[in-house]
């Protein structure tokens, strides 16, 4: 038939690239290509101080994945292996609680440090600590075991 096609030198450099590639070249190509880079150290620095900025937010770790995630995608990095991702997490917790009780501690003073140490322990008249009764679920309104009036919601 006598057609000729014309391939762009780029094409055909590209076509015969992949031909010959390995799946390591294939991804460093793709990453070139979408300019993508590999995380630095200073990256991971900026990562983990967004992370804390962000835990003021939310400390649900499921969130902070997915912020991280995002962030990282955002700032055109290759995402890290998910339990990298996950130790970052957790040291940027870790830097956050540090701050905050440093913050916590400067703010107030020993002595009402103390009494909120103190009261925290002491058993209430149930014989229920403070502490135990601020990580207990909340009671529902419906529940079978608490008859008080008002609790009903569908009492009209």
């Amino acid at each position: 038939m006598g057609y000729t096609t014309s391939i762009s030198g780029r094409q055909r450099a590209l076509t015969e690239f992949l031909r010959t590639t390995t799946l390591f070249e294939h991804q460093q190509l793709a990453c070139e290509v979408l300019d993508f880079h590999w995380l630095s150290e200073a990256q991971r620095r900026a990562l983990s101080g967004a992370l804390r900025l962000e835990l003021v937010r939310t400390r649900d770790r499921q969130q902070l994945l997915i912020f991280a995630r995002r962030w990282l995608y955002e700032h055109r990095l290759l995402i890290m292996h998910e339990r990298s991702i996950r130790s970052t997490i957790v040291k940027a917790r870790q830097q956050y609680e540090v701050a905050l009780a440093k913050g916590i501690h400067a703010a107030i003073d020993d002595e009402r440090l103390a009494g909120w140490g103190k009261a925290l322990v002491t058993p209430r008249e149930s014989g229920v600590t403070l502490q135990s009764w601020l990580w207990a679920p909340p009671a529902t309104l419906d529940a079978p075991d608490r008859g008080t009036a008002g609790t009903d919601r569908n009492a009209v």
